[in-house]
């Protein structure tokens, strides 16, 4: 039986063509290399490379699907769970169990060995003991390429043959490899010890909410239901008091903001599209003064991250104490641990008691002498490590304190993990829901969020960036919330959506790169200050700098991540040379695709004697970590180049299609005031591998123009 080759070349489409060309072929249980299964399914493709892409790009994103071997099958059973109507199964499900069963193919995905971060330990020690909770220090073995991430207060696994450890992180020496961390039990170290991040937690806890509810539970009047029935389109007028009349100055300048300020007021559901730059956060710290105004109202506001839950609130705090000095206490929370130094200075955000003013003061205590000893080199040292876990304790005490005010505040910030985790967040009653970022959110979590919110669904985020995040690739879990209504850069008349087109945040030059490819040129700017960044060198007076590397060449690692030497090495003597000048202060990011890449960066990075100063200033990683941040000068290194240590080159899969397009947009607009991208030219031109969509191909054009010009 001829099965037509896919119409476009997106993952679930070539994923569906797959599954179908062996059917066909009556192979689903047969067992065939990388290469023969290539040839076999891809025949219409007549370079084998581009046969063997195809093929990697299928198996990367659904690999929950494919045995584990080097010759691999497709699991059938798998497939026709989460894929029934590829065996013409027209299974009826409704919604609900659509995303407990998408949920439960996340979790198995996620448990995969090949999805987990797992590490061997070569030696734990215990280096104190701590008011009923111990301290330990790993060292562990981590595979060339690996860029392990440990982030304070995030719970791990330690496994022993003899049993697994609950454990949080206390710090992690990145250069050293070393993880040290807390246990409330004793840990019987034995040999063959792993330490493993455990990504489940989240949606365990997401398909447990859910499986409590049903269409049904959902209240008709409440504006998620119009999510689930399809009808964001029908909107409802909200009737409210009006607003501080000091909030009319923050948008005399800019129409579009005030647009979707009052359309967030007026509405039931409001789509606030901002591409970068163009001031979301600046609205939104608007909007929610504007709601904690309206009597008896409550809202949630909700981040994917930490950083950006801090990142948001601080500009309302901003706000406050300019227009609202005397803000009282009992208004304004953040739920979860906040790191930010400024926040737990501000007294309106906390209670005005005993307890967690003398919690507050110990936190300050701690921050103060870990910053003498990071002065000193010595952040790593038992001493340090022990007053460390005693902040990471004292963060804890000073949330369970003040966890009781989720339900007395009018406004309460969050991140969404928390929110689904929170028993006082997840079955709290809200008047209005805010998420930022919302082009990563799904509708599993947006049901989640919205459940208990009777009047405004505000959802904020650009469609054009980076989707949802998932290891099972199952559709429900993978189209974000935009999608899901009908939004898209083609369908962009759905009258609940409120675009934001000023960019003000880079410079005119870098908005020219990205706005007519991903934003249909609707971006104007309004960014005309010089900044003497672009007169510095390196590339002296250029906006954007091409980076030439010739000699560099693609090797894989152990995990199958890329890394280029020559581009590691083009990157550093860039920092070097911003180094040089020690009167600045602007910061730099530099972002890669690979993680791979980032690892060799990092090492390198390390082994530089830079000053404490210059090292907070640069940040380095893939391009979800830069997701939602920005930085003034960006270094974008693209790692692939006309030489492969074995093969023919080829661009890498994160590259292709829609993803791709996603990446560059990403990784180019961080950049405030300039770009400099470390590449082959000669590469760029070419573009092999065939899965480079016309978009990012007209990108690279664009950036191969300012190779050695002033743009």
């Amino acid at each position: 039986m001829y099965i037509n080759p896919p119409l476009n070349d997106n993952t679930l489409a070539l994923f569906e063509y797959s599954v179908r060309k062996v059917m066909s072929l009556g192979m689903m249980n047969e067992t065939n290399t990388h290469a023969a299964w290539a040839a076999l399914i891809f025949d219409y493709e007549k370079k084998s490379y581009m046969r063997s892409e195809l093929m990697s790009k299928v198996k990367h994103d659904y690999s929950y699907y494919f045995s584990q071997d080097l010759q691999y099958s497709f699991e059938e059973e798998k497939i026709r769970e989460n894929f029934p109507y590829l065996f013409g199964e027209d299974e009826e499900l409704n919604l609900f169990e659509l995303m407990s069963r998408a949920l439960d193919a996340e979790c198995t995905a996620q448990k995969d060995p090949r999805n987990q971060k797992r590490y061997k330990v070569s030696s734990c020690d215990r280096i104190s003991t701590q008011e009923g909770q111990y301290i330990y220090k790993a060292q562990l073995i981590v595979d060339e390429g690996e860029d392990p991430h440990f982030t304070d207060g995030v719970s791990f696994i330690f496994l022993t043959k003899e049993a697994p450890y609950s454990c949080e992180v206390v710090e992690f020496d990145y250069a050293n490899a070393i993880l040290f961390f807390s246990s409330t039990r004793l840990i019987f170290v034995t040999s063959d010890c792993r330490v493993i991040s455990d990504a489940t937690m989240n949606t365990i806890a997401l398909k447990k909410l859910l499986e409590e509810l049903s269409e049904y539970n959902i209240n008709k009047s409440y504006p998620l239901y119009k999510f689930l029935e399809g009808s964001t389109d029908k909107l409802k007028d909200i009737k409210h008091p009006p607003y501080p009349s000091y909030l009319e100055k923050y948008f005399v300048k800019d129409k579009s903001q005030f647009s979707a300020f009052k359309a967030s007021l007026d509405k039931d559901i409001t789509f606030i599209w901002g591409p970068p730059g163009t001031g979301k956060s600046y609205t939104l710290a608007a909007i929610i003064m504007a709601l904690h105004s309206m009597p008896g109202e409550r809202t949630a506001v909700c981040c994917l991250s930490n950083v950006a839950v801090d990142q948001l609130l601080s500009k309302v705090v901003k706000n406050i104490t300019v227009e609202e000095p005397e803000m009282k206490r009992g208004e304004f929370y953040r739920a979860g641990r906040t790191q930010d130094e400024l926040l737990l200075r501000t007294d309106f955000l906390f209670p005005d008691d005993a307890v967690s003013s003398k919690i507050r003061l110990m936190i300050k205590l701690y921050n103060k002498k870990l910053e003498g000893y990071r002065t000193t080199n010595q952040q790593f040292s038992n001493e340090a490590i022990e007053i460390k876990a005693q902040l990471k304790d004292a963060r804890e005490e000073l949330k369970e304190h003040t966890d009781y005010l989720i339900n007395q505040v009018k406004v309460v910030f969050s991140t969404i993990s928390n929110f689904v985790i929170n028993p006082r967040l997840k079955d709290g009653l809200f008047d209005n829901l805010i998420v930022d970022e919302a082009s990563m959110l799904a509708m599993p979590q947006l049901i989640a969020l919205a459940r208990n919110v009777s009047k405004r669904i505000i959802l904020v985020g650009d469609f054009q960036q980076l989707s949802p995040i998932t290891v099972a690739g199952i559709p429900v879990l993978k189209n974000n919330v935009f999608k899901l209504c009908g939004i898209d850069i083609n369908h962009t008349n759905h009258p609940a959506l409120r675009p934001l087109l000023n960019q003000r945040r880079s410079h005119p030059k870098l908005v020219e790169i990205i706005n007519k490819p991903f934003y249909g040129g609707h971006l104007m700017t309004d960014n005309p200050k010089y900044n003497s960044i672009v007169a510095r060198p390196p590339y002296s007076e250029c906006v954007v700098g091409m980076c030439s590397v010739t000699e560099g060449m693609v090797r894989f690692t152990k995990g199958g991540t890329r890394q280029n030497f020559a581009n590691s090495e083009a990157v550093m003597h860039l920092l070097d040379l911003y180094n040089e000048h020690e009167e600045d202060t602007f910061s730099i990011g530099v972002i890669t695709p690979y993680t791979g890449q980032v690892s060799l960066l990092k090492a390198l990075f390390s082994k530089r004697e830079y000053s404490t100063d210059f090292q907070d200033r640069v940040k380095i990683g893939t391009v979800h970590t830069f997701q939602g941040s920005e930085s003034d000068v960006i270094i974008f290194d693209m790692v692939d180049c006309s030489k492969f240590e074995k093969g023919k080159p080829y661009f890498g899969k994160i590259y292709a299609n829609e993803q791709g397009e996603q990446l560059l947009n990403v990784a180019i607009s961080r950049a405030r005031h300039k770009l400099i991208v470390v590449c082959d030219p000669e590469y760029l031109k070419t573009s092999p591998g065939g899965s480079i969509s016309d978009r990012s191909i007209s990108i690279f054009n664009t950036l191969l123009k300012a190779q050695w010009t002033k743009i």
